[in-house]
């Protein structure tokens, strides 16, 4: 998208550490849940609730003009434009 990095975030553990209790929970301290699911240490992972997950469910899969789209047909016919035209 373009742009230029200005901030960034490096972990590094030894090869020792990732594979132990400690290292996983440093990596859970961390929320690197991708790599302590690639580890076997899921029970670090914290599960979501069913309401995130039903709010997962409900988002994905639209575009923000589709989304758009649904919130303007809920709108009052005499509300003025409330948004940034060329957002989307």
């Amino acid at each position: 998208m373009g742009g230029q990095l200005v901030h960034g975030d490096a972990l590094y553990l030894r090869h020792e550490l990732l594979d132990c209790a400690v290292g996983h929970m440093i990596l859970a301290a961390y929320r690197q849940y991708d790599l302590l699911s690639r580890l076997g240490a899921t029970e670090l992972i914290p599960q979501r609730s069913l309401g995130t997950r039903f709010a997962s469910w409900l988002l994905s899969g639209r575009t923000n003009r589709e989304w758009r789209r649904t919130i303007d047909r809920y709108r009052p016919p005499t509300a003025s434009d409330w948004h940034d035209p060329d957002f989307f």
